[in-house]
């Protein structure tokens, strides 16, 4: 056990093994330390906490290390600044040696690619915060890439292999590190039908992640950053227009609905009895198939019958399905195949409410059969999130309830009626 000196005269014990004692002053931070020790997390400052504490009542256990013949602190950052604040005036060094590729005497290169790996296992092993290491993993960018521009996104700077390299580097996943990119430049959004939009970088939420008392997460500012353009730009659903409220009031669909049940019946018709007998692809069958039947027929007549509309009334849109994992079933396009609009149909057939496997909003047409089929009932209507129930993915439901009690509701075949308390949907016969 050593005895380190203080300014202050008070003990504290060295408990380690080390090669020499060296003064606290004449030890040189590594130059990319600062940025890495950002302490934008609690726990990271309550470990610092404690190990100060530790140190001050227990003991030092484990000295510092740096490379023969260099002043650059390899590892031992946050024990130095906790003994500097005990008045420690001498520090217990352990010594590395030089490896082949380093010169034999003078200062080492701090970014010299061996001293970068032994400094980066170093900070592995304590608690670094993640802004942190994303600080790092940008200024190794900076060193490794000529005319790297700090000031802009390392994407289309680094070739991704080179980054996902860097990144882990400083012990920090890729996706994480191109959130807070996002986060700090702004991003192109995809969405699954093809549609794309300029998300704007949030510097606010980016300097929320170095505020210890906010407390806040990558994934969680990378989804608030999404959310709120979302709903600022009307991204993910669309409001109500004046041309989309005259098209579903003026769809005809009684018209639909009949050709629906007309094409059940063709189906049931053509089915080949004499070779298959006893053959019904709509009985004894599961109602998913089905509800996803007539779903399909829904989607294709109503896109019909909507751009019939948009022609007969020269607007320059046109109503297409949209493709597979489209967030609507109806996409409406403008002339320069942006999406500026969307329609939602909702099916089902023998019960008595809809249900989504997402909080759908906006225009929606909805249909309920009997299970006869020989009944029907049809209505358009503009949804709100808070029209939903449910809460859990997969199982949010729309009630007749719900229905019956919204403002803005066409009704065109059937209505909601309540029945000793209870709202039931009533179909009309299809003529």
């Amino acid at each position: 056990m050593i005895s380190l000196d203080t300014r202050n005269g008070k003990e504290i014990k060295f408990l380690g093994k080390c090669s020499e004692l060296i003064g606290i002053d004449d030890l040189v931070a590594h130059s990319a330390n600062d940025s890495m020790r950002v302490q934008s997390e609690k726990d990271v400052i309550e470990q610092r906490e404690s190990l100060l504490e530790s140190i001050e009542n227990n003991g030092l256990r484990e000295p510092i290390t740096m490379y023969e013949g260099s002043n650059i602190i390899i590892s031992g950052h946050t024990r130095v600044e906790m003994l500097r604040k005990l008045g420690v005036t001498e520090i217990p060094v352990v010594r590395l040696p030089r490896t082949a590729n380093m010169p034999k005497d003078g200062e080492i290169d701090p970014f010299h690619p061996d001293v970068v790996h032994e400094h980066s296992i170093s900070n592995k092993r304590v608690d670094v915060s993640i802004q942190g290491r994303y600080n790092y993993a940008r200024i190794l960018m900076e060193q490794e890439i000529e005319n790297f521009d700090s000031d802009a996104k390392a994407q289309g700077q680094i070739k991704t292999t080179d980054k996902a390299t860097i990144v882990k580097i400083s012990g920090l996943g890729v996706e994480t590190f191109d959130k807070i990119e996002k986060l700090r430049f702004g991003y192109q959004k995809i969405e699954k039908d093809g549609s794309k939009y300029e998300v704007p970088a949030r510097l606010d939420l980016y300097a929320e992640l170095s505020d210890p008392s906010k407390d806040r997460t990558v994934e969680g500012q990378f989804k608030v950053q999404l959310k709120d353009f979302k709903e600022a730009n009307n991204k993910g659903f669309f409001l109500l227009e004046e041309y989309m409220n005259d098209a579903l009031k003026n769809l005809n669909l009684k018209k639909i609905g009949n050709a629906v049940i007309n094409n059940v019946k063709s189906i049931k018709n053509n089915a080949v009895f004499e070779e298959y007998p006893g053959i019904n692809w709509f009985e004894n069958t599961d109602d998913n198939y089905i509800s996803s039947t007539l779903h399909h027929m829904l989607c294709t007549l109503t896109c019909v019958e909507l751009n019939n509309y948009f022609t007969m009334n020269n607007i320059h849109r046109t109503a297409i399905q949209g493709p597979k994992q489209s967030h609507y079933d109806i996409l409406i396009m403008d002339r320069d195949k942006n999406v500026v609009n969307s329609v939602e149909i909702k099916t089902t057939n023998g019960k008595t409410e809809w249900t989504s496997n997402t909080i759908k909003k906006g225009y929606t047409l909805l249909f309920a059969y009997n299970k006869e089929m020989d009944r029907v009932f049809s209505a358009s209507t503009y949804l709100q999130q808070t029209h939903w129930g449910g809460g859990v993915r997969g199982n949010y439901n729309l009630k007749a309830e719900t229905i019956a009690k919204m403002d803005d509701v066409n009704y065109y075949m059937g209505d909601i009626e309540l029945d000793n308390h209870v709202y039931r949907i009533q179909k009309y016969r299809i003529d």
